[in-house]
C-alpha cells in the first residue's frame, strides 16, 4: 500500500503500512469531538467497533493535522490520549501499530501503539462535527430583527 507523506513515516524503521484512509481537511465551522471508547478495559477488536458505530475512523493524516493545528484541539483533550485506529503499520516481526497522541505537560507527541494492547477509559476517539455555534448567526440576526422591531413600538408609544 503506498503511504501518504507522514511526517512520521514509520516505513523508515522498516515498518509497513497495511491499512490507511485518505485524510480530509475538515470543513470551515466544524469543531474536534472527543468520543470515549469504554469505562474500563476493552480489546482493539472492542475498540475498532466503537471507531466504526460513532464514525470515528480517523488515520494518521488526520493526526499530523491536529499536531500541525493544535488550536483545533479541545482543551480537555490534554487529559486523554487520542487514537487514530484507521492507519495501520506493520514491524518487521509482525507487530500491528495504530497512531495515537497525548498531551506531555509541554506539547502533544505522537506515538504507535501496539494492537495486542487493550484500550482504557482514558482513550477518546475524535471525529468533526458542526459547532454548535454554526447556528448562531441566523440565531442572533432573528433576535435582533425581534429586538429592532421591539425597539420602533416603544419609540412609537414614548412618542404618545
Amino acid at each position: 500500500m503506498t503511504t501518504q507523506k507522514y511526517k512520521f513515516n514509520r516505513a523508515k524503521d522498516g515498518w509497513e503500512i497495511l491499512e490507511d484512509v485518505p485524510f480530509t481537511k475538515p470543513k470551515k465551522g466544524q469543531v474536534l469531538e472527543l468520543v470515549k471508547v469504554t469505562d474500563n478495559l476493552v480489546s482493539t477488536e472492542e475498540m475498532l467497533k466503537v471507531a466504526k458505530r460513532e464514525n470515528c475512523l480517523n488515520g494518521q493524516g488526520l493526526a499530523e493535522y491536529l499536531l500541525e493545528n493544535p488550536d483545533l484541539i479541545p482543551e480537555e483533550a490534554k487529559s486523554y490520549y487520542l487514537i487514530f485506529p484507521s492507519t495501520v503499520w506493520q514491524r518487521s516481526d509482525g507487530d500491528r501499530h495504530v497512531p495515537y497522541f497525548y498531551w506531555n505537560g509541554d506539547q502533544w507527541r505522537l506515538r504507535f501503539s501496539w494492537l495486542g494492547n487493550d484500550w482504557n477509559s482514558n482513550g477518546r476517539l475524535v471525529r468533526f462535527r458542526e459547532s454548535d455555534t454554526k447556528n448562531l448567526g441566523s440565531d442572533w440576526n432573528t433576535r435582533i430583527l425581534e429586538l429592532e422591531k421591539f425597539k420602533e413600538k416603544v419609540e412609537k408609544i414614548l412618542k404618545l
